[in-house]
């Protein structure tokens, strides 16, 4: 998912600087897993 994000970022910010997070949630929104990249997005 990390990779996806970055190879089809048309941003700067998310393609270079890497400034982004991604995560998978339930039907209810609770986390089940997220990347090791920048969590403070999923707050």
């Amino acid at each position: 998912m990390y990779v996806a994000l970055m190879r089809s970022a048309y941003s700067t910010n998310i393609k270079e600087r890497k400034d982004h997070s991604t995560a998978i949630f339930d039907i209810e929104g609770r986390v089940i897993v997220q990347g090791e990249s920048l969590p403070l997005h999923l707050a």
